[in-house]
């Protein structure tokens, strides 16, 4: 009879239009039912023995969108139960938002390994939680890879949704690109994003640090890239206004092998000028399969006069993307943040899932000096220091707390010069020293470790005459 009930809970389990699924202790997918394939629009083949991460994923045509939808918020309470809203991405493209109970089933192999059975239902009518930012997260990615196909990026913000329309317009057309924005601002991750979302994603992605590169790793790199024209995506200068002056000739010309010309001729004006991007530039398209992309932190305009070929200057700014410090894009923080905190499951075996209101409101407080980099710095650091799923504001390195404690130290209303503060500091001494002596200034000279005659000196210097000594320290005796 047991056995008979076993079957048929797994025939309901399977066969069942409600959406139901089962995790093993890993986050494994171990049953995946017929009405959990309607739901996505993905067979149980392509999912079950998959890990499910709580990580948000925006591409409706990849398994981990709908793995990600799955995952749990941490772990379910013994013999307990967690709810939470979550976006499904189904296979078509259709976006449906459902709420998951997940419940507590203790392993029959090991009563110490429990499982998680999920029930898929309809979202009640009442809108969910505030605060809920992985859902956030989750409905914002969809709706950029929706508009831009862009799948890693942040961009609430006015400015970032230009940047993004910025992206999409550099990936459809094989022009010359410069990124300009301060350090930890999200240049290469810009630039990357670019190369493995336009036709020569294939091939490969080649960073040049025109910074810390030797005068000789950065001829070699440029030889190899003149002899390997096939296998050639992008080429990626980082920090080119760095570049040695005697470089940039050499630069130039690989530009112009690469993109298959024999004389380097002016770039007309950039057709895709236009009032959605804002970007202005010289229309310079390379032969397919090939571009450069280049970053400063001020720009090239500038440049010319202090030496940067001019030439190069126009070959590489056909298209500028300006990336914005975090500090003037506050409002893409709390959403940063949480995906760079869901980035970070993918490679811990615990999971992370948010973080909490008082983390939230100190990571608006901080300025960010260090930008997108800064904030992924401390992001990594609490999920390394945190033992549970919430990151706490313990868990935040202490470089963080000590860079907001730094912020609220008010500066002094007013200078004091070192001479008058070292006065000030041993016209106290030679005061404390004659009261505990009583006035007695042989006494004091010897607890000062001075002779008597330079304690007068420093009296007399210092404007502390007897009259006054008699008026701080009363019964003055000589000795």
């Amino acid at each position: 009879m047991p056995q008979r009930t076993r079957r048929g809970l797994a025939t309901w389990l399977t066969t069942s239009s409600t959406p139901v699924f089962v995790l093993d202790h890993r986050r494994v997918v171990l049953v995946f039912n017929s009405g959990c394939e309607i739901l996505t629009g993905w067979a149980a083949a392509d999912v079950i023995g998959k890990v499910c991460t709580f990580q948000a994923h925006p591409d409706s045509n990849h398994v981990d969108s709908v793995l990600g939808a799955l995952a749990p918020p941490g772990e379910i309470p013994l013999r307990g139960q967690i709810c939470r809203r979550t976006l499904f991405l189904r296979r078509d493209g259709t976006r449906l938002e459902r709420e998951i109970h997940y419940f507590s089933l203790p392993s029959s192999d090991d009563e110490h390994l429990q499982h998680t059975l999920g029930i898929v239902i309809e979202c009640p009518e009442q809108a969910p939680l505030e605060g809920d930012l992985h859902l956030d997260v989750s409905r914002h990615m969809a709706d950029l890879y929706a508009r831009f196909r862009i799948d890693r990026l942040v961009a609430t913000t006015p400015i970032m949704q230009r940047v993004a329309a910025q992206i999409d317009l550099a990936r459809q057309h094989l022009i010359s690109v410069h990124l300009q924005g301060e350090r930890g601002s999200g240049r290469e991750h810009v630039a990357r994003l670019i190369h493995y979302g336009s036709p020569q994603k294939l091939k490969r992605f080649i960073p040049i640090r025109c910074e810390t590169a030797s005068h000789y790793e950065l001829s070699q790199i440029l030889e190899r890239l003149a002899e390997d024209r096939d296998d050639v995506g992008t080429v990626y200068l980082d920090e080119v206004a760095l570049l040695p002056g005697d470089l940039q000739p050499l630069v130039l010309q690989t530009i112009q092998i690469l993109s298959g010309e024999e004389d380097f001729r002016q770039h007309e004006e950039l057709w895709l000028r236009s009032e959605q991007t804002g970007s202005t530039g010289s229309a310079h398209a390379l032969r397919p399969g090939r571009r450069w992309i280049s970053s400063s932190t001020k720009g090239l305009e500038g440049i010319p006069e202090e030496g940067f070929h001019p030439a190069l200057a126009l070959q590489l700014t056909a298209l500028t993307i300006t990336l914005p410090p975090l500090r003037t894009r506050m409002g893409d923080v709390p959403l940063l943040a949480q995906q760079l905190l869901e980035e970070c499951n993918a490679d811990l075996e615990r999971q992370h899932t948010e973080f909490a209101p008082a983390v939230v409101r100190l990571f608006q407080q901080h300025v960010w000096p260090g930008n997108v980099d800064e904030l992924a710095e401390v992001v990594v650091a609490a999920c390394q220091r945190s033992s549970t799923p919430i990151i706490e504001a313990t868990d935040l390195p202490p470089e963080f707390g000590a860079a907001l404690q730094a912020r609220t130290i008010r500066p002094l209303s007013h200078t004091i010069p070192l001479d008058d503060q070292l006065a000030q500091f041993e016209r106290s001494c030679l005061v404390e020293a004659l009261k505990e002596a009583r006035g007695n200034k042989s006494l004091a000279a010897e607890k000062l470790g001075i002779p008597r005659a330079k304690l007068y000196r420093r009296l007399e210097q210092l404007g502390l005459d007897v009259d006054q000594m008699e008026s701080v320290v009363p019964d003055i005796t000589e000795s």
